[in-house]
């Protein structure tokens, strides 16, 4: 499995990313790259299990023609995971990343003589989180809890997941929120009313019914006038590389039968009329067909 620390990590290829402030951290980062994760960490038994192997890439805002979000693009094509380990002073300018990638903030203190074991510190903690995200994702119980479309399934624990992943990736108790919120999410799952169909769909506040559909005869798009977040919101959740030619069915009930007929927010925040049909093809990035 491979990922991307960046400063982006790869093995399970994992890939990290540090955007920062000063040319002393990326420096840091150009002259030691994946030797800053621990040994200790390689051998924790669900890192390892999982087969993580890392590479590192830097971005440097102060120096950068492009935007983050390109950078990660380009550099995590042949990742699993893409992770950011981001200078606190800079993480508002990652802040729309959240959705797509596993975003650590790190608060560099300009007086500290060791920025190495802070670093450290920091990737313990977020490489532990990605493996236990790892065991969620693994599980289609929980995968398709966690990549129900963001914008357009209403309710207060995506939100919440969203606030979870977006400021409190790091947190002690974040393993024990994640798996509340999967719960109460799943809480959501049931069949329609009046059908002998077993068969269990998410709903929403809007009682809009969500199911992640097995077929693959539709992709992601890519291109004008999708944006590079469009794109990787559509290639990764929450760091993880998720398929791009599956989707969720969307729909609604109307007595015996189904049909939609909504506005909805594409995946760059258009608003648009989608006129009854029988059901829509909804992307976990929002892109819609």
């Amino acid at each position: 499995m491979s990922g991307l620390f960046s400063v982006g990590f790869s093995s399970y290829r994992a890939h990290t990313h540090l955007p920062s402030r000063t040319r002393r951290n990326c420096d840091l980062f150009y002259k030691h790259q994946e030797a800053l994760i621990p040994q200790s960490l390689r051998k924790h038994e669900r890192v390892r299990d999982w087969g993580f192997k890392f590479v590192t890439s830097v971005f440097n805002p102060t120096q950068a023609t492009g935007q983050i979000q390109d950078h990660v693009l380009h550099v995590s094509k042949k990742s699993d995971i893409v992770a950011l380990l981001v200078d606190a002073a800079w993480q508002s300018k990652v802040s729309q990343m959240t959705k797509s990638c596993f975003v650590a903030p790190i608060d560099f203190d300009p007086h500290a003589t060791n920025y190495k074991n802070l670093i450290q510190a920091t990737l313990t903690k977020l490489i532990k989180h990605l493996a236990l995200l790892a065991t969620y994702m693994s599980k289609a119980g929980s995968r398709n809890a966690l990549l129900l479309p963001l914008r357009n399934f209403i309710a207060d624990e995506v939100g919440e997941l969203q606030t979870l992943f977006g400021t409190r990736a790091l947190d002690p108790d974040f393993p024990i929120k994640l798996d509340l919120l999967i719960s109460k999410i799943n809480g959501r799952k049931r069949p329609r009313r009046r059908t002998n169909d077993e068969k269990t769909y998410f709903m929403d506040d809007q009682e809009k019914l969500f199911d992640y559909g097995m077929e693959r005869h539709s992709k992601v798009a890519t291109g004008e006038p999708h944006t590079s977040l469009c794109v990787l919101n559509g290639y990764f959740r929450f760091g993880w590389k998720i398929p791009t030619d599956q989707h969720y069915n969307v729909t609604k009930e109307v007595g015996a039968f189904t049909k939609i007929s909504c506005m909805f927010l594409d995946c760059h925040d258009v608003l648009a009329e989608v006129k009854e049909r029988s059901h829509l093809n909804m992307f976990p990035n929002d892109y819609y067909g």
